[in-house]
């Protein structure tokens, strides 16, 4: 009778603890924000297009791309943000509890522009000249490091605020009556090619993947999950780069060869030879380096209420789970 008790109460157990990963591991909705930018918008549009998610069992997902600059209004909603190195700052920043959980790499380049025809030779020269640029992500501290190597900072020029498409179309046209722009890749590209500009200052700039804590706690396996269809789509791209371009290109309205040649700064798209090769790691050391210097200009220019430590939001489980799965 002891045993039977003994072998009753264990099988409870074991039960129990099933129906509690279980409800663990349910399925639930994820809604995914990517921005539309190059290899973010490469690879979203292939989770998008393809059966990926379908094939690691997560039909359940939602995919759309933003535009708008991240910010809790716009973003709140969404349990996975794929966008720029600054936007998850900002969004924690803003009291969305969430980890950067993955590195892309490079996204492309950051540039500051003139017309052609503009008397500005050098960076020293833009003191309160009028700069159309992003102010609160990436690009914005790019600038501020290229002012500070004259002994500038945003404060010496006058901002005027990138917030709509229009605008980089106006002042690609000389119509804007703005001295200077920052711009992205392709559309920095482009501009070059059509001689609509001239670079003062370029560099490039990172992207990541932050996901909801809440997401991670609540239903790991499919964070995980997520995390190796994201890295076999990028292994799509990188396989089938012509299609995946093309479908870029026409979203864009941009060449293939220039969406091509853009997205080679990227390291993986570069060289990886095998899906093994992709690196997505977030704990990367230069990409810690620049996090930590777009966490100081935010908060020193009043973006942010609170310096965010990046390596304490920093979680590299998620991929190294990922890596052990993919294929």
């Amino acid at each position: 009778m002891q045993k039977y008790l003994l072998l009753s109460s264990l099988l409870n157990i074991v039960v129990l603890c099933g129906c509690a990963d279980n409800s663990r591991s349910e399925q639930t909705h994820i809604k995914v924000a990517y921005d539309k930018v190059i290899v973010s918008g490469q690879i979203g549009l292939i989770l998008e297009k393809t059966d990926i998610l379908k094939k690691h069992n997560l039909s359940n997902c939602e995919i759309k791309s933003v535009s708008d600059s991240p910010d809790i209004k716009s973003y709140g909603d969404y349990d996975i943000i794929i966008t720029g190195e600054a936007g998850p700052l900002t969004l924690y920043s803003q009291g969305m509890d969430i980890a950067i959980v993955a590195c892309l790499g490079y996204g492309g380049r950051v540039g500051l522009a003139v017309k052609p025809d503009s008397p500005i030779q050098t960076t020293d020269e833009l003191k309160s000249k009028s700069i159309y640029y992003l102010t609160r992500p990436a690009t914005g501290r790019l600038l501020n490091d290229w002012l500070n190597e004259h002994g500038m900072t945003n404060k010496d020029i006058k901002s005027v605020p990138l917030d709509e498409p229009g605008l980089i179309r106006k002042f690609l046209s000389g119509t804007s009556g703005v001295d200077a722009a920052v711009l992205w890749d392709p559309i920095l590209e482009n501009a070059v090619r059509n001689k609509q500009i001239r670079i003062l200052k370029e560099g490039p700039y990172w992207q990541g993947m932050a996901m909801k804590k809440k997401l991670i706690a609540g239903h790991p396996e499919q964070a995980v999950k997520f995390m190796a269809a994201f890295k076999e789509a990028f292994w799509y791209w990188i396989s089938n780069h012509e299609q995946v371009n093309q479908w870029y290109a026409e979203q864009e309205k941009i060449s293939t060869e220039i969406i091509d040649q853009t997205s080679r700064i990227n390291l993986n798209y570069r060289e990886a030879r095998s899906i093994k090769d992709i690196r997505l790691m977030p704990d990367q050391p230069d990409y810690l380096e620049s996090l930590a210097k777009d966490a100081a200009y935010q908060y020193a220019n009043g973006f942010t209420p609170q310096l965010v430590n990046p390596q304490k939001i920093i979680n590299a489980e998620i991929a190294v789970q990922a890596d052990m799965i993919v294929k």
